[in-house]
């Protein structure tokens, strides 16, 4: 079980891994709709101005019509990478550029790390390992 990651945690103190692309909205469905219910502190999207209660329409050019479109578009985008999201917000389109991210221990959700309230699901949080 050790000896694939026995290299890499003698020469580099952890397994060798590949990049978690990470966002750092936490957002639910609601009536075909996926609703940012908060944004984590210093993640991705909380840089490119995305907030509570946007509506996140498109991202990198895909739809994301469901909770689950979201993290499976943002898995395949590699970390440090521009994408667009397309949000709705008091009543207006706007296109936002958010710069995917690659996650760390420390981007791990915390409930006190987050704004605007503690439900929904972390995307672009990948399976932990």
């Amino acid at each position: 079980l050790l000896r694939p990651i026995l290299d890499d945690l003698l020469t580099r103190g952890q397994a060798n891994r590949p990049a978690r692309p990470w966002l750092g909205v936490f957002s639910a469905e609601n009536n075909g709709e996926v609703i940012v219910m908060s944004v984590a502190d210093g993640s991705p999207a909380e840089k490119a101005g995305i907030e509570a209660g946007d509506i996140i329409l498109r991202f990198d050019g895909k739809a994301v019509e469901k909770s689950s479109d979201l993290p499976r578009i943002v898995t395949q985008i590699k970390p440090g990478t521009r994408a667009t999201a397309q949000i709705w917000r008091k009543g207006a389109t706007r296109d936002v550029t958010v710069v995917v991210e690659e996650m760390k221990e420390d981007d791990q959700p915390k409930s006190d790390r987050r704004k605007g309230g503690k439900a929904g699901a972390s995307y672009g949080a990948p399976v932990p390992p």
